[in-house]
């Protein structure tokens, strides 16, 4: 089983997977090894890219929340804030006035109190392959019937780093972990569920052991990947901090990292 994060690892900066990198990673299936695209993303963000390379491998969405068999499913776990848990904290953002995603199974829920952070300025429902998926944007009304109750993680964003820290000391006294996918959020996430325990979860089920694990990541929400994996490689553009927490350090995800250390090391 080979596991990468996507920005700032498995993408390149402009977003897009590179024609070697995909081949490396379907390359990787025809050798009967699972190809794990561990993301902060939705499960339907991270499910368009799976069928743009047509992977059957199983899927880690969410920071760790979510796993499925395959981008068609079925579900294999997942797991919930608690709903008085999301409900203290949604005050405390919209105080701030900062951008924040609600995700839930199925649909997110966007707040775009930060004019900074405006990714999707009409609402979306889109119908694929029989999975229905909302994105629902500006309707607290929503986000507080609809969304609380089923949240898997919060994420903020703002590039005020003195908002970012209030917010981190105002949740301090929550029943929550706090990671981020970069100097200008956070992700609000349920305790001791991360990519890491995402990771072992989907490997104990396909009977994989962690020293058959290969893991790169560039970022502190991939943290406890890197160290729980056989083999890690932290990026040569990831955070200098993070870099101690891996094995090994990977070429940037600007020069290929990835798809340059799985030729080397599984597709020799």
């Amino acid at each position: 089983m080979v596991a990468m994060d996507m920005d700032g690892t498995l993408l390149l900066p402009n977003g897009t997977i590179s024609p070697r990198a995909a081949r490396a990673l379907t390359g990787c299936e025809e050798r009967g090894i699972k190809v794990i695209l561990a993301s902060g993303r939705s499960f339907f963000n991270i499910r368009a890219f799976y069928k743009q390379l047509g992977l059957k491998s199983p899927m880690l969405s969410v920071n760790g929340v979510r796993g499925d068999a395959s981008c068609m499913g079925p579900l294999l776990f997942d797991s919930f804030l608690p709903e008085s848990v999301t409900r203290a904290i949604l005050p405390i953002l919209r105080a701030e006035k900062v951008h924040f995603d609600l995700f839930t199974r199925y649909d997110i829920y966007d707040e775009f109190l930060d004019a900074d952070f405006r990714f999707h300025d009409v609402p979306q429902v889109v119908e694929e392959d029989g999975m229905r998926h909302e994105i629902v944007v500006e309707r607290p009304d929503r986000t507080d019937m609809e969304g609380a109750p089923h949240a898997y993680k919060l994420i903020v964003m703002s590039r005020d780093k003195e908002k970012l820290a209030r917010i981190r000391a105002a949740l301090s006294p929550f029943p929550v972990d706090i990671a981020a996918s970069g100097w200008n959020n956070l992700e609000i996430i349920q305790p001791g569920v991360n990519k890491g325990t995402g990771l072992a979860r989907l490997a104990a089920h396909y009977g994989i052991a962690r020293e058959q694990v290969m893991a790169f990541g560039d970022y502190w929400n991939d943290v406890e990947m890197l160290e729980w994996a056989g083999e890690s490689f932290a990026m040569e553009n990831a955070d200098p901090q993070v870099r101690t927490h891996a094995r090994y350090i990977a070429p940037s995800n600007a020069e290929d990292g990835v798809a340059r250390t799985i030729e080397e090391r599984l597709l020799c």
